[in-house]
């Protein structure tokens, strides 16, 4: 692998392991769990040669930190009688719901607000 190459992948992996840690700030098993995963993923292509193999892994991992900064939320509990609280980032990527209302199949299915 070469030089330029293989700090690529090092600057992903350490994106990919901050996105996580963002991501589930303040839940140490979750945080864990992420990165052992990560590191079972990555950790059998330690030393791939293959420059096209190691450049999709490289799209993968950047794919995966930005799919987790902005499409994951983590909902936190403050107190035990109260509901969970979501944890919405700056960079959340928030969608309107309105297709869930547009559908006819989901007149019968409860919803937030009331239907037309």
């Amino acid at each position: 692998m070469s030089v330029p190459l293989r700090q690529q992948v090092v600057q992903a992996y350490r994106v990919l392991l901050r996105s996580q840690k963002k991501t589930f700030a303040g839940d140490i098993p979750r945080i864990r769990d992420a990165r052992a995963h990560t590191h079972r993923l990555t950790a059998p292509h330690k030393n791939e040669q293959d420059a096209a193999k190691i450049t999709k892994m490289i799209a993968d991992m950047k794919e995966a930190a930005e799919f987790l900064t902005r499409n994951v939320v983590q909902a936190v509990r403050t107190e035990p009688s109260k509901p969970f609280q979501l944890r919405i980032t700056p960079e959340t990527q928030l969608f309107p719901n309105e297709t869930a209302y547009k559908n006819p199949k989901n007149k019968t299915r409860r919803c937030a607000r009331p239907l037309e």
